[in-house]
């Protein structure tokens, strides 16, 4: 006999997570489904000493979803200064003025009422009004790198969307969860495997067949799932991968109009944090140690954001490459992208690629584009795709119900808390309307 459920859930990220915790909280039999040998998703947390984190790992500003976990698994959040570094012209200043730029041209974005139209063309109107040195690649690194994006693809109103959607929950302030991201899903996981969830790892979906309230999961090794509804929490990129019969017609527009982003991230865990005993000019020829070095930003160089584990005190650099450059290194092998990261850092610390190496304990990195079960970072609006996220949202039938960061319609896409609260989201849609 097939396994029989209220809900079956395609995906153990955080959406699936979420769903599958409110869902049997609520007194509903849930299935949930996992490709990986792992729940998590694009949270993918190493351990090596300290946590390293592969995939997400900033909680961005004071979301409600993510708090909650927080506190009922009576876990830590480590607040992350807002100190940030600029490299420029062979140059390491600690200034504000790289992020004050940044927020300069975002402010003054918000004002803008017209078409819709793509960052880089907004950017070319904002350089010729105000001409500010060095605006174009500071603003363009961070749009690229944050939003994972194309500058010539990536919405303007998309854009103010999610910068307002930030605001309203204080994304100027970052955190860590301690010892580790994936203590968040773990969490969520435990709460619903307690409240009765099942969970069936390296699991495949192959083919739905469904109709109204009445849905049959097939996977690749021919088992089989039942159940009256159903949530998929599919990445972006993999949204067509599964078969339904029916086909989910209405839903390919929505898949279209939205984009799946590029990132490359490098952890490199030295000896010693070799960073902390070096000094640079400061000003009135003061000398500024780098003990307290957060936030690096280093427009010129192919990997050109970097941060430490600051507050912790870890021998462990991170480093970012999103949208354009990112896609270029994703083709680029394991060995290449630590040359390319240590090159980096050669030229910002003044430190031979030599010592860098020697210094060098272990280096890790995922590729979320050659991942077959992401196929990306995470989504992001292009041109007139602003109201995609809210058709790719809506029910079909009130039996197939979706989930997952490209679904969120309040501008926190491309966020963890952003896909917790899909996964509330549509559970509480079928709880509230079950029959």
């Amino acid at each position: 006999m097939e396994p029989h459920a209220d809900v079956i859930i395609v995906g153990a990220g955080a959406a699936g997570l979420a769903a599958a915790r409110e869902l049997s909280v609520a007194q509903l039999k849930v299935i949930v489904l996992e490709a990986r040998d792992r729940i998590g998703g694009r949270i993918h947390t190493h351990f090596d000493k300290w946590p390293i984190e592969l995939g997400a790992e900033f909680v961005h500003g004071k979301p409600p979803e993510t708090l909650a976990i927080a506190e009922r698994a009576h876990l830590k959040l480590q607040s992350i200064p807002n100190l940030h570094w600029h490299f420029h012209d062979g140059v390491l200043t600690k200034s504000g003025e790289f992020w004050s730029k940044v927020e300069d041209v975002m402010e003054e974005m918000s004002r803008y009422d017209g078409p819709d139209q793509n960052f880089e063309t907004f950017l070319d109107q904002y350089k010729r009004k105000t001409r500010i040195e060095d605006i174009g690649s500071i603003a363009t690194l961070y749009v690229e790198g944050f939003h994972a994006a194309h500058a010539d693809q990536i919405s303007v109103h998309g854009l103010n969307k999610t910068n307002k959607a930030a605001r309203e929950i204080d994304d100027d302030k970052q955190f860590r969860v301690e010892h580790g991201y994936d203590r968040i899903t773990q969490a969520i996981h435990d709460e619903a495997v307690d409240s009765g969830a099942k969970f069936h790892l390296d699991t495949i979906v192959e083919e739905v067949n469904w109709k109204r309230n009445e849905v049959a999961v097939v996977t690749t090794s021919s088992q089989q799932f039942k159940a009256r509804r159903l949530i998929v929490t599919l990445p972006l990129s993999l949204m067509q991968t599964v078969r339904f019969v029916p086909p989910l017609t209405q839903k390919q527009n929505a898949v279209h109009r939205l984009a799946m982003g590029h990132v490359i991230k490098v952890m490199l865990r030295f000896r010693e944090p070799f960073w902390e005993e070096l000094s640079i000019p400061g000003e009135e020829e003061k000398p500024d140690d780098l003990k307290d070095l957060t936030f690096i930003h280093a427009p010129a160089e192919l990997l050109p954001t970097w941060w430490t584990q600051f507050p912790v005190r870890t021998p462990v650099l991170a480093g970012w490459a999103g949208g354009t450059r990112a896609e270029k290194l994703s083709v680029e092998s394991d060995d290449a992208l630590l040359d390319h990261a240590l090159e980096s850092l050669t030229h910002i610390f003044g430190v031979s690629k030599g010592v860098l190496e020697e210094s060098l304990a272990e280096f890790y990195t995922h590729n979320w584009q050659r991942d077959p079960l992401a196929a990306g970072a995470y989504s992001y609006i292009p041109v007139g795709g602003v109201d995609a996220q809210a058709q790719l949202a809506r029910p079909l039938d009130d039996t197939i119900f979706f989930a997952g960061e490209a679904t969120n319609e309040a501008g926190h896409h491309g966020t963890v808390h952003g896909a917790l609260a899909t996964g509330i989201r549509a559970a509480r849609e079928i709880i509230f309307n079950r029959g």
